[in-house]
């Protein structure tokens, strides 16, 4: 045999071996949140455990009810007698029930806040996505509808993955409509197929321009990890839209007060897609060797000690499910 007949065999053997691991575990497929637990062992054995349940915290759900306020404000049900999507303070309201109703178990003062800030991310996140046109969405997707399968769903089976990943799009754009003015973005991609991921991040920060906030780069870096498999899936331009709180100056006393909408596009340029590429590639990389000391998810437990105060255990869920696992 030939080096390179040689060097092809070998890639082979080891990307069945790491699809073996995977699938021992009982992974068939991979999403874009289970590539990123690689770095959050504790998350990666709480979804894999008999034990798994949703631990979902309060950042999550403000995610994904600013995201389906969003998408009741952008797109056209089936439905609609209108022909329109829904009026901006319905698709609002909507939204803000649901998510009073998912984070009545939440700490009460986390609670308030995120009641208080996601109605203006989601008046911007309108703002910002009706230029485009409306969104293309299933057959089947009406407003406010919090289940990811109501989402254009993708698969990607590629090289540097050992089974397939599969994902669901906050907002696809086969043929946006041309905006009359420059983009937010890049201006050479009027008119191209185009998806937007809208993120609702806890706390304040400039993902663009300010490198020595590395909390910041991380999770922009994370953005276009979950763009460039996207794009590898359908070959469509990717843009994460960041969805802050509004900025609130003056006072009602003074009669000044004002409300700054505050957002930032961020495009997957072909510097970030290959960087990106090879990020995943290293994670996938990492779970499997991890995930090949044991096929029991209790022994897996046993080299692991879970950060109760860290975000994303918040929760009264994620914290019932680690005192399961972990005692």
């Amino acid at each position: 045999m030939t080096a390179e007949a040689d060097a092809a065999a070998e890639e082979t053997r080891k990307r069945l071996a790491d699809t073996a691991v995977l699938q021992a575990h009982g992974l068939t497929h991979l999403s874009f949140s289970t590539i990123e637990l690689a770095s959050n062992p504790v998350g990666l054995l709480l979804k894999l455990s008999a034990v798994a349940r949703d631990t979902m915290g309060t950042p999550a759900m403000v995610g994904n009810w600013t995201e389906a306020g969003v998408a009741a404000g952008v797109a056209v049900h089936k439905g609609s007698h209108t022909g329109e999507p829904l009026p901006m303070e319905d698709a609002v309201d909507g939204a803000i029930d649901r998510l009073s109703f998912d984070t009545a178990l939440e700490p009460e003062k986390t609670r308030k806040r995120a009641l208080n800030n996601t109605p203006s991310r989601i008046r911007t996140g309108i703002n910002c996505l009706r230029p485009f046109g409306p969104a293309d969405m299933i057959d089947n997707w009406v407003p406010f509808t919090n289940d990811y399968h109501a989402q254009v769903p993708i698969n990607l089976m590629t090289d540097w993955l050992p089974i397939p990943a599969i994902g669901y799009l906050d907002f696809l754009y086969r043929t946006p409509d041309i905006y009359y003015g420059p983009l937010p973005f890049n201006e050479a991609w009027q008119g191209q197929p185009l998806i937007v991921d809208t993120k609702a991040p806890n706390a304040f920060k400039v993902f663009q321009g300010d490198d020595d906030d590395l909390m910041a780069q991380n999770m922009l870096q994370s953005y276009m990890r979950q763009g460039a498999i996207y794009k590898a899936a359908t070959g469509c331009n990717f843009a994460t839209l960041i969805l802050h709180p509004d900025q609130v100056t003056g006072s009602v006393a003074r009669d000044d007060k004002t409300w700054t909408p505050r957002f930032e596009w961020i495009e997957l340029t072909p510097e970030r897609e290959a960087v990106a590429i090879a990020q995943v590639r290293s994670q996938v990389a990492s779970m499997v060797k991890f995930l090949s000391i044991s096929t029991d998810v209790e022994e897996l437990a046993t080299y692991v000690t879970p950060d109760r105060s860290y975000y994303k255990f918040q929760g009264p869920r994620a914290q019932a499910a680690i005192a399961e696992l972990w005692g």
